[in-house]
Parts: structure tokens; sequence; C-alpha cells
């Protein structure tokens, strides 16, 4: 059982290695849930984004194209990503894991479901790391005030940073 959990939220501009931050701890990191979201191309050019697990299952979150909820250019398939995190969201949180959550992002707070998913890790007696796009968001604003550490990775601290909270990990 964790004594003191912590919350670290990662936050920085698109590009800056918030899910190579997440990707990176995890391997180092046995007892852990979550997931990230990995880029994917077609010719060159960015098309979507898939969920992947820490368990290795992958599925779409986000296309170019298609006639889903919209956020920029992209169709977010909002059933897709709750029918993938089920065992995430309705599982019992677990304190002795970390929750590696890549990211809480426009595209993942279209979902209800991952809403209160992520109040209730927050309001949890569990380890945090999740990476935060610079958005505007009562539910961002909320979690930014719940965090332990608000950490802003930049592309020349990036890996500053990864050492920080690898010493925070460790401590736990």
């Amino acid at each position: 059982m964790v004594d003191q959990p912590v919350k670290i939220i990662v936050t920085g501009a698109p590009g800056t290695g918030k899910t190579t931050i997440i990707k990176k701890l995890s391997e180092n990191i046995s007892l852990k849930k979550g997931f990230y979201t990995e880029e994917i191309r077609e010719k060159g050019r960015r098309a979507g984004f898939d969920v992947v697990t820490f368990e290795g299952r992958r599925w779409p979150l986000a296309r170019t194209g298609l006639k889903h909820p919209q956020i920029g250019k992209y169709y977010v398939f909002v059933q897709e990503f709750e029918d993938g995190l089920k065992s995430l969201f309705e599982g019992d949180i677990n304190p002795d894991f970390f929750y590696l959550i890549d990211e809480i992002g426009k595209m993942e707070l279209l979902s209800f479901k991952f809403n209160t998913f992520i109040k209730m890790l927050f309001k949890s007696n569990c380890n945090v790391i999740a990476t935060c796009g610079k958005i505007r968001n009562e539910l961002v604003e909320w979690i930014k005030h719940e965090s332990d550490y608000m950490l802003e990775v930049t592309l020349t601290n990036r890996n500053q940073i990864f050492k920080q909270i690898q010493l925070l990990v460790r401590s736990r």
C-alpha cells in the first residue's frame, strides 16, 4: 500500500516529449496501469492517433476524414476509446499501482467516462503521472490544482524533467 501517493502532471506544447516521458517511465515501473497515445502517419503526414495500453492492446482514437465528433481535423472514436479502456474505467483503483495516463486532452475529454475516471484517480490514494496539453477546461484546471507537481516539458528540459520524475517515482 502506498503511504503518500504522488500526483504529477506533465504539460507542454505538442512534440516536446510528453508521450516519450510516459513511455520511458513505464519501462521502469512494474505495477502500472494506463495508456499512451501514438501518432499515426500516412504518406509522411499525421493521419490520427491510436491508444496503446501497457498490456499491449491498441485501437484508434482519432483519424482524419471520418464522421465522428471532431477536434480540429480529427474525428474522435469516443465509443471505441471507452470500450477499449473499459477495464481501466470500471476496475477498482489500486493504490499499489502507478497510473500512467497520456493524455488528458481535448480528444480524450469528449468521453464522460474518461472525465469521471480522471476525477476518481486524482481523489484516490494512488500514484498518478499524466500528460496534459495546454488546454483550458474545467477538469484540467481542477487536476492542476489537485496535483503535487506540475512540470512543463520543453525541447531543452525534457531529459531533466524525465530524471526529476524518475527520482519522485523511486521515492515511492
